[in-house]
Order: structure tokens, then C-alpha cells, then sequence
């Protein structure tokens, strides 16, 4: 079938149909369910960076991690595509060839067969990326605004520090006229540019400067207003900050900022002219000066009190956890992000642990805006700064990271500067590190020095107490999953029942992204026999993986368990020089097994358990492992042990049913050749009446028809009763002819006509026309049919429909006739023995009708199949060779050819 024409349409109409595809402006493709694309037209390669259909097809191979930017989205829409005839369309982001993202929208279906399996995968494909782009530009122009909006309500009533620094500069820009305007706060031994005013003077926020530097060293060092106003004095300037800004000042005036007689910066406003002040300036400058320290410090006091309650709340909250809670990762979580809220210009927060095993530092948590690099997810002990603090166990505050030797460059984040790290630590014991980043120069204080070591602290006894109660919690969850696994494996003795039961409930004890149970053959193999978790690599990985059979001797970690009986862990299977690598099992990452030991049998199986990251398992695995697989052992034997059993009873009973069968067929035989003899006769007279009548001149066309119907199915059924006579000697393969079972549905349409007309039955037939002839003898394909058609009838008293089809199926070589009714159906527990001779479920019923169906089959090589549910009618399904074997003299369905009698429906 052409995917591209479901409908199947002529070839000029496909050609139409393929041009509009490839002509479109949107982009069109179909794809299989492996994820490879059967077709994609020009658009969507255009779309895509590709030069034409036929390159996207030949590259794109694995739509899912080729394609797109997160391939869970790809597995979501395909749940949705398979639940539904129409999936809602969806935006996500994928790649184009040259490895650029675009947005795109994709509105896809799934196209489906007859049977209702999907056949493919047919949709759209539209370049949304100007619109999003359009769209991110707008919120952010609208995040904008109301950010701009709630400053301007703050502005009135804010104690924030930076919020008041600017109200001050924007009334003396508008007083002085000046150009520029700054306020430089003293920190330590410099003084930074806190806020500034005046186009073109943005770039000097943050900027230090040396504190005696300048006229505004001057200022600190003396306490009083400095003017500059003619040339003599530009010599006084501190000129390098200018490069951050479009003025070249040519007269200056600074002012101290003094709180409580204690100068805390200095305020400065700049001309591009000189002589631009008066002494009035200076004196309006000074008293904005004064209101402008109060204010500094009335939002630094603020800040403080805010600073403390929010500590205080912090460790409040940390410290209630660790009383109610024992969730590690959300304590630990919980620390980071106070971290970040609670010291100022935070951007990052970081808690390393020290794995002791492998002796290096690794991310347990942290807050940020964006994901850690790999060199800061894991770290030797004594490297770096934090490393250093590990070892030393005292906090380091770092000012600017780039001039620091004791940073070690992360390869990310490029815009960090301060660095502050203290240890987390209990006692003499150093668990770890937490850190803060900040892309601000010395951004840390004293206080956020020992803020963060209190943090440190409170992250340390999480830490004591999780480990406690993981090991206590760890030793009673595995001792209770023990014994629910094996209460549930000695609930079933089915020995496939317990293999799956066995690789379902290992995950419970040893977590795992993939899973084997292998068992062993002669002593020299081991063979795959369940698996869990590969599918997620394809079918190709699935089909290794189930054929994978490893000789015991030459496989390191096989060997070693089969010679000491006891489990073996692989932490990074990339780092052990044993592990053998195969393609099947190219994305483990930490390995551990045991064997299964059963006493006097040595080694039967094996537990082979994956995961994707590396250093997972630990020796801790290990022992849960064995102690699973010592209950898989006593689980494997007693299904075993009853497996034999369970096959002596089944073959002892199948003997019991071909003796019983036997006598059935030998009773049955000699009581139809007793009927036969006793029909023979009123059926000649039948036969004559019939053959009088038709002699007549006068009859209708239609009664004539129907005379000639009567006649022929008397002739059938004398040469039935002819056949009865001969029970024991099979039909030869001579007197198959090939038949059409159109036709044969079609004449016993006309011959059970009235009889649907009474019953109020709508009668449909679908034929095949290129269903191929069968071989077979007519009369008694014919009394299949009719069988099938009468039950379905009497299975309607009330009417209904009853629907024929026939379907050829090349592949299987066979033909398809399947009869429905829309009648009562049949109860499941009647089901298994509709075939049995002499059962019934109908008064008067002798129990024959069903059974002499199932023999003719039979005979003709065939199979039946029912399906049916109570109340809504029953399927009956009956396939037909359409080539026919010689079949052995000693088949047992060769011993009853004339059982077809209708009468005995």
C-alpha cells in the first residue's frame, strides 16, 4: 500500500496528490513509529537547513534526539497521536541541519489500518520562530513597564538603599544643571560608584576606585567639599573612571556624606564646562548631601533589621525542618535558596559533598538561574577554593575570582567575580562545602561570612541525620521488601509467571534503568531470558540484548561470580579494563550482578543490573542483590519442580481426552449410518415430487427459481446421505475441486433469504474481488456457511444484522470469512467447549452443528476462531488455505467426511 495515498487513487491522481505535498508552503511529512521519515516535501526541508527532501530523509534517522530539542516532548506526542484519531498541535523547539534551534508548530495524526494499528504518522510543520521571537519581545517589553511601574510607586515610600540614591541624584541634576552626578560609598579601601546620573554614565556603576585616589579621596581623607574649577586644579582629577563615560569634566564639585560625623562616601557633580559652579552650589550640594547620608542610613539600618529577620526566619524555618522532615535533598535545597535570598547580590549557591569513596566533591544542591558546569559538579579535595576549605575547614572569602590563583577556572559563567566558601562541617568531621557566587566584585561581607557558616552548620547535622535514619530506614525497608517478594514469588508456580515476577520486583530492592535475567545453559552459556528497560534505545537494542547468549568463561564479570558464588559492583564500567563492551549494552554507566546458586547445581542464572550514570552502585547494592537472588533461587527450583509436574498431568490428560474423543467419534459414526439408512427414502419421494412439480407448464419465473433452489439442495443432500454411507471411507484428494467462496456465500444468501425475511435479520455481504478460489468440497464449505448463518439467526429472536466479508491475506497464504451477529452472545464460560460435540445451550439442541463445522475445517486444513461478549453479538472467523497439503491417512479428521448433515444443526 502506498503511504502516501491511503485511499489508494489512481497513479495520475497520486502524482497530483504528491505535487500539492511537495508544492506547499508548510512543511508535510509522514514518519514511522521507529521515528524515520517515509516522506517530506520540499518546504520542510527548506525549513529545516536541508538542500532537498532527499538529504533530510537520508540524514534524519532518529526523529526523537535528531530533530528535537527535548525528546520526552517527541514521546508525549506520540501517546497523544496513538490515543486520539487528531493530537492537538504543538510548539516546541528542534534543530535545524547546521545545529541552529528554530521554533516550530507541528499538527500531526496517526494514520491507521483496517485492523486499527498505526500504519504511519502524517502532519504538518510551520516556522513559528519570528512570532515567538515577536512574542518574547513584547512580555519583556511589558516586564519592563511594570517593573518601571512599581518603582515609581516605591520611590515614595521605599527604604531601599539604591531606590533613594537615585531619587537624590535625578533632584540635583534637575537643581544644578549639571552634567553628570555620582555618589561613591566607601567600602574598605576603596570607594565604589554605588549610583550615578546623567546620560551616558550607567557603565560607571560598580566602579571602584583607590579611597586616597582623586578629589574624593581627598574629601574622606579631609572631611570637607572640594571645588574644582579652572585648569590649575584638573591635575587633582582622578581621570581613569572617564573611560567609562562620554564627559570629560572640566570643573567638579564633591561633597562627604557623613552620618553620625563618620564619612561614609562622597557625593560628586561634573561640568564639561569650566567655571560652572558657584559657591551656592557648594552649599546646595552639602546640605543635599546630609539628606542624602540620613536617607543611606535610615535603608542601611532598614536593611540590617531586614537582613536579620530574614536570617532569623530562614534558620527558623531550616531548623523546623530538620525536626519534621528528613528529605536530605530538600533540606539541603531549602539552604541554598536562603542562601541566595538572604545575602545581597547572591547569584549562586552551592552545596558540595564529599564522597568519600571516591574522595571527591560533589554537587548535592544549588540555586541558580542556570545549570552547573561539569568541573563544578565534581572536585578533588585540596583543589580549588573549595577544596581548600575542605581541607583547611575555614571559610575564604574571595573578592574577584580572575585575580585569584587559588580559582580554579570552570570553562562557565564568565561574569562571576566573588567568591565566598565555608565549610559544612560537624564537628571535626568535614562533610563538604557551601558556596556564593556573585558577578559583583567583593560583594561579601563579614556578616555574609558568618551567615554562610551557619548555613554550613545546619546543612551538616541534615546531612548526620539523614545518614542515620537512611541507615536505620534502609535496614527496615529491605528486610520488609524482602519478605513482601517473597511472599508474592511463592504465590505463583508458573515458571514463566515467576521469571517475570523476578526481574519486576528486583527493581524494588536495586533500582535500575535497565535489567537482565540470564539463565544458564550446559554450564557454559548464559542466556538472555527477560529484560527490562532497553526499549527505550529501539527494537534494534531490544532484539540484542533478547539474543544475547555470553560464554561463562570468557566473560571477566560471569566468570568471576560463577567461581565464588558471590555478587560483583562495577561503580564506571568505562574505567574498569574487564569490561568487555558490546553495542547492545553501550550506554551503561554503573554495572552490578549476582548469581543465582541452587546447592548441588552450582550457578543456574544471573542478575545483570544497569545504570545510565556512572558511580551508581556500591557495594551496599551488591549485598541487597545477593540477598535477592537467594530467594530468585528457592523461587526458579519450586517452579521448576512443578513445571514437570504440571506437564506429566497435562500429557496424562490429553491421552484421557483422545480416549474419550476416540469413543465419541466411534459412536457418533455408527448412529450416522443409521440415519442415513432410515432418510433415503422420504427423501426419494421428495426428490420426485419436486421433480413433477417442475414439469409443470404454468409456474412463475420466481417459483421456478425457487423449485430449481429446492431441487438442487435435495440433489445435495442426497449425495449427503450417499456419503453417509460410506462414513469410514474418507474423501480423496481428488474430489477437492477449487471454489469460490463469494459464490458460495452468495448461493446460501438466496438459499436462507425467507428465512432472514421472517426473522427481521438484515443481511450484508462485503466480498473481496480478489479473493483467490479455494480447494475444497462445495456441499460442504457450503454447510459451513449456512451452519454459521442459521446459529447467527437464532442468536437474534428479536432481529438484527448479520454481516459477511471475505479478505484474502497473500502473506499467510490463506483466506479470511468472517460472520457477524448483533445478536445475545455467548457467555465466556460456554465459549471453550462451543466445538465439543453434543453440547448445547439450546432446547432440543443436540450439540452436533458447531462440531461438524469445526471437522469440515478441519478436513479442508482450515481454523475457526469466536470472539463475542454478552449482549453484543459473536465474530466466528474461519480461515482457508488457498493451497492444499496431502494430508496423512491416520488424521482423525479423515475418519468423519460425512459428518456435515444440516439436519443435525
Amino acid at each position: 500500500m502506498d503511504v502516501l495515498a491511503p485511499a489508494a487513487p489512481s497513479a495520475p491522481a497520486e502524482v497530483v496528490y504528491r505535487e500539492i505535498l511537495e508544492r506547499s508552503g508548510s512543511g508535510v511529512f509522514q514518519s514511522t513509529a521507529e521515528g524515520r521519515f517515509i516522506f517530506v516535501n520540499a518546504a520542510l526541508a527548506r525549513i529545516c537547513g536541508y538542500a532537498s527532501p532527499e538529504e533530510m530523509k537520508a540524514a534524519v534517522t532518529d526523529i526523537r534526539n535528531q530533530l528535537y530539542v527535548l525528546p520526552q516532548q517527541y514521546d508525549d506526542y506520540l501517546r497523544e497521536m496513538e490515543a486520539s484519531d487528531e493530537a492537538p498541535g504543538q510548539e516546541v523547539q528542534i534543530y535545524r541541519k547546521d545545529g541552529t534551534r528554530l521554533w516550530a508548530q507541528i499538527r500531526a495524526r496517526a494514520v491507521r489500518g483496517e485492523d486499527g494499528r498505526t500504519l504511519y504518522y502524517e502532519g504538518t510543520l510551520e516556522d513559528v520562530t519570528a512570532r515567538r521571537q515577536t512574542q518574547a519581545r513584547l512580555e519583556r517589553s511589558a516586564r519592563q513597564l511594570t517593573a518601571l511601574s512599581q518603582m515609581g510607586l516605591a520611590v515614595t515610600s521605599s527604604l531601599d538603599q539604591t531606590i533613594v540614591l537615585n531619587r537624590v541624584l535625578d533632584e540635583i541634576l534637575n537643581l544644578l544643571n549639571v552634567d553628570s552626578v555620582a555618589v561613591l560609598l566607601l567600602e574598605g579601601e576603596q570607594l565604589v560608584m554605588a549610583a550615578v546620573g546623567g546620560s551616558g554614565t550607567v557603565s560607571l556603576i560598580g566602579r571602584r576606585m583607590p579611597v586616597g585616589a582623586g578629589v574624593a579621596g581627598e574629601v574622606v581623607r579631609t572631611g570637607r567639599s572640594v571645588l574644582i574649577q579652572d585648569e590649575a586644579g584638573q591635575a587633582r582629577l582622578y581621570r581613569p573612571l572617564e573611560q567609562f563615560t562620554v564627559y570629560e569634566a572640566q570643573s567638579l564639585l564633591a561633597a562627604p556624606l557623613k552620618l553620625q560625623g563618620e564619612v561614609i562616601g562622597v557625593i560628586e557633580v561634573v561640568h564639561e564646562a569650566p567655571a560652572s559652579f558657584l559657591q551656592d552650589d557648594v552649599q546646595m550640594l552639602e546640605a543635599a548631601a546630609s539628606w542624602a547620608a540620613l536617607a543611606i542610613g535610615n535603608a542601611r539600618q532598614h536593611a540590617r533589621l531586614e537582613r536579620r529577620l530574614q536570617e532569623s526566619e530562614a534558620l527558623s524555618v531550616i531548623s523546623q525542618a530538620l525536626n519534621e522532615t528528613h528529605d536530605l535533598d530538600a533540606i539541603l535545597k531549602m539552604i541554598v535558596d536562603a542562601a541566595r535570598q538572604i545575602i545581597p547580590k547572591v547569584e549562586r549557591a552551592v552545596i558540595h559533598l564529599l564522597d568519600e569513596d571516591a574522595q571527591t566533591l560533589r554537587s548535592a544542591a544549588y540555586s541558580s538561574d542556570e545549570p552547573l558546569s561539569r568541573s563544578e559538579l565534581a572536585m578533588r579535595p585540596g583543589e580549588g577554593v573549595a577544596g581548600r576549605v575542605l581541607a583547611e575547614g575555614i571559610p575564604i572569602n574571595v573578592g574577584d575570582i580572575r585575580t585569584d590563583p587559588r580559582y580554579l577556572p570552570s570553562g562557565s559563567h564568565h561574569n562571576m567575580h566573588s567568591l565566598l566558601v565555608a565549610p559544612v562541617q560537624s564537628g571535626e568531621r568535614r562533610l563538604g562545602t557551601i558556596s556564593v557566587q556573585s558577578a559583583e566584585p567583593h560583594a561579601f561581607s563579614s556578616d555574609d561570612q558568618q551567615l554562610l557558616r551557619t548555613l554550613g552548620l545546619q546543612a551538616a547535622l541534615a546531612i548526620e541525620n539523614a545518614r542515620l535514619l537512611a541507615a536505620e530506614s534502609r535496614a527496615r525497608h529491605d528486610a520488609e521488601v524482602l519478605g513482601e517478594i517473597s511472599t508474592i514469588l511463592s504465590s505463583t508456580l508458573d515458571y514463566e509467571r515467576v521469571l517475570d515476577q523476578l526481574l519486576e520486583q528486583v527493581n524494588r530492592l536495586v533500582p535500575s534503568d535497565m535489567a537482565e535475567l540470564m539463565l544458564v545453559e550446559g554450564n557454559l552459556y548464559a542466556r538472555t531470558v527477560r529484560q527490562r528497560g532497553y526499549e527505550k534505545f529501539g527494537e534494534e537494542v531490544v532484539r540484542a540484548v533478547g539474543a544475547m547468549a555470553l560464554d561463562i568463561t570468557a566473560t571477566p564479570r560471569l566468570r568471576h561470580m560463577t567461581e565464588t558464588g558471590q555478587p560483583l559492583v562495577i561503580p564506571d564500567v568505562r574505567a574498569d579494563p574487564g569490561w568487555l563492551p558490546r553495542a547492545a549494552m553501550i550506554h551503561i554507566g554503573s554495572w552490578v550482578g549476582a548469581p543465582i546458586v541452587v546447592q548441588n547445581q552450582g550457578v543456574i542464572a544471573f542478575f545483570s543490573l544497569e545504570k545510565l550514570e556512572s558511580g551508581y552502585y556500591t557495594a551496599e547494592h551488591g549485598h541487597r542483590l545477593a540477598a535477592f537472588a537467594g530467594q530468585a533461587s528457592l523461587a526458579i527450583q519450586n517452579a521448576r519442580l512443578y513445571a514437570n509436574l504440571e506437564r506429566a498431568l497435562r500429557h496424562e490428560k490429553s491421552m484421557r481426552a483422545q480416549l474419550v474423543q476416540s469413543e465419541k467419534l466411534a459412536a457418533m459414526g455408527r448412529l450416522v449410518a443409521s440415519v442415513a439408512h432410515e432418510l433415503n427414502n422420504p427423501l426419494q419421494a421428495i426428490q420426485n415430487s419436486l421433480y413433477l412439480v417442475s414439469q409443470e407448464n404454468e409456474l412463475t419465473p420466481q417459483a421456478r427459481e425457487d423449485l430449481q433452489v429446492a431441487l438442487t439442495e435435495a440433489d445435495r443432500m442426497a449425495a449427503l446421505i450417499s456419503r453417509l454411507r460410506e462414513t469410514y471411507r474418507p474423501a480423496t484428494a481428488e474430489q477437492f475441486r477449487y471454489e469460490s467462496l463469494n459464490s458460495i456465500i452468495e448461493e446460501v444468501q438466496k438459499l436462507i433469504s425467507t428465512h432472514l425475511r421472517h426473522n427481521n435479520v438484515h443481511f450484508s455481504f462485503e466480498p473481496d474481488p480478489r479473493l483467490p478460489k479455494v480447494p475444497g468440497l462445495r456441499d460442504q464449505l457450503k454447510q459451513v456457511i449456512l451452519n454459521l448463518c442459521l446459529n447467527a439467526v437464532e442468536a437474534m429472536p428479536r432481529g438484527g444484522e448479520l454481516r459477511l466479508r471475505t479478505e484474502h491475506l497473500p502473506k499467510q497464504g490463506e483466506v479470511l470469512v468472517t460472520i457477524s451477529d448483533t445478536g445475545e452472545g455467548i457467555d465466556p464460560v460456554d465459549l471453550r467447549n462451543i466445538f465439543e460435540p453434543f453440547f448445547t445451550t439450546k432446547e432440543g439442541g443436540t450439540g452436533l452443528g458447531l462440531f461438524i463445522t469445526h471437522e469440515i475445517i478441519q478436513r479442508h486444513q482450515g481454523r475457526v476462531e469466536v470472539e463475542s461478549q454478552v449482549g453484543h453479538g459473536a465474530t466466528f472467523r474461519v480461515w482457508l488455505p488457498v493451497t492444499r497439503t496431502e494430508m496423512s491417512h491416520t488424521d482423525p479428521g479423515a475418519q468423519f467426511d460425512a459428518k456435515s448433515i444440516n439436519q443435525w444443526c
